[in-house]
């Protein structure tokens, strides 16, 4: 879904094929999306049963979760840049009983140092290419005092929690063991 309309319409063109552009900013988009896949390349079952496999981890999370409070979470995208909760790796932690301080629409570039500070979260999660590490942030000024810093509730997402396709429910499965171990 990320893929800019003019590419799209320049393949189509050139190449006279149908096109089928996955939705994929929910957990909800990607069941979806396995679903129509599977009818678009006459797999249907197939595709059933990759949608049950990741309802039945949505499912599990859910009840395992149940009763646990909301935990707080800072994800950073490298250089102290965040993602919006409406993207899919934010769905997944919101489903997963995190709550991003960074909001729905936060602002392009850096996360404001000092607002990150105030709100303090429980959780700090670094995407697989950020680049940050736990000792990098102990040892700065600015993140050291962070409650989750200091108490060393820190982790790197690995790259797949963030991909949309039928491993999803495994990254939901994920980040729900992160946030609660």
């Amino acid at each position: 879904s990320g893929t800019d309309p003019l590419d799209l319409a320049r393949a189509r063109a050139a190449t006279k094929a149908q096109v089928y552009v996955e939705p994929s900013s929910s957990l909800d988009d990607v069941v979806q999306a396995v679903g129509e896949i599977g009818l678009v390349t006459g797999k249907p079952i197939e595709a059933r049963h990759l949608t049950a496999a990741i309802q039945a981890k949505r499912r599990a999370v859910a009840a395992r979760l149940k009763g646990t409070k909301t935990v707080s979470v800072f994800v950073d995208d490298g250089d102290l840049s965040t993602l919006s909760s409406q993207t899919l790796l934010g769905g997944l932690i919101t489903e997963a009983h995190g709550r991003s301080i960074a909001g729905a629409s936060p602002q392009q570039g850096p996360f404001p140092l000092q607002r990150l500070r105030q709100l303090d979260p429980d959780f700090y999660l670094a995407t697989a290419g950020s680049g940050r590490t736990l000792k990098q942030l102990r040892s700065q000024p600015g993140t050291r005092s962070l409650r989750a810093i200091k108490a060393g509730r820190f982790a790197v997402l690995p790259a797949e929690v963030s991909v949309s396709g039928p491993a999803v429910g495994a990254a939901l499965v994920e980040v729900a063991r992160i946030l609660h171990p």
